[in-house]
């Protein structure tokens, strides 16, 4: 007999993307396998560029690609745009902002 498990799991919540790595949410990733952020109306916000932390309470490190590429995201005010595929291979990712700190949404999916 062959049993299957569907599993469905979304996540809809508020992030602070700001200039400082430091300074923006942390989102725990683990479980889910595609997402979106949305970039509220009247931002300035154009670049986001993604930082990870292996471990809780780690050091957040600049992710790269298989070709040693800073994982970035060109976005705009008034847009959704799905994040990168290598954000979901990490259990906890952060977004820097390259202009003004942005109150933006994340959306993710299992």
């Amino acid at each position: 007999m062959t049993h299957s498990i569907w599993r469905d799991k979304t996540l809809v919540h508020g992030v602070d993307i700001a200039t400082s790595v430091a300074d923006s949410t942390v989102i725990d990733n683990r479980g889910f396998a595609s997402g979106a952020v949305e970039v509220p109306a009247g931002s300035s916000l154009t670049t986001i560029t993604f930082y990870a932390v292996l471990i809780k309470d780690g050091t957040m490190l600049q992710v790269y690609d298989q070709d040693h590429v800073a994982v970035t995201l060109t976005v705009a005010a008034s847009e959704v745009c799905t994040l990168p595929d290598e954000v979901y291979n990490l259990p906890r990712f952060a977004m820097k902002a390259d202009a003004a700190e942005t109150a933006a949404k994340i959306f993710l999916k299992s």
